[in-house]
């Protein structure tokens, strides 16, 4: 399972849920919930039309996952400043149950962990780093399989 370097988003194994086997049949039937930034101007949360939403949507559809998407800011000016909005926070609170939250990209991940929300991070579709997009495919890949 994909960690954060931080220890802080280490996903649904280190909530406080009672007892080893809640936690391990909760885990196998967990969906995802995808956290990007902000729509750059789109209406949907990767758009297509963006180099982020086109990397994001064909892995997605090449490896069959199954996930909702969202963003955690409506502009850029609330993505500078890092603060959720509580509507934004509660809808992913709701999901915490049965989804792994998954921040894309280590922005998101600090937004998230300072409103104290557990996450799983993996890297942003558009990253430039040359290993980066492997590992959120097979992030997604081992996610999905869980």
């Amino acid at each position: 399972m994909p960690t954060s370097h931080s220890g802080y988003c280490t996903g649904l194994l280190t909530r406080a849920l009672r007892g080893a086997q809640v936690r391990l049949l909760v885990w196998a039937f967990m969906k995802m919930l995808l956290i990007g930034g902000y729509p750059k101007g789109y209406e949907i949360p990767f758009h297509p039309n963006t180099r982020s939403g086109k990397i994001l949507r064909k892995i997605i559809t090449k490896n069959d996952i199954n996930t909702k998407i969202m963003n955690l800011w409506e502009n850029e000016e609330q993505e500078k400043s890092a603060i959720i909005s509580p509507g934004i926070i509660t809808s992913i609170k709701k999901h915490q149950e049965n989804h792994h939250i998954v921040a894309l990209g280590r922005w998101q991940e600090k937004a998230l962990v300072k409103h104290k929300i557990e996450c799983i991070y993996l890297p942003h579709p558009a990253s430039w780093q040359p290993l980066d997009r492997p590992k959120l495919t097979e992030g997604l890949i081992k996610l999905n399989s869980n």
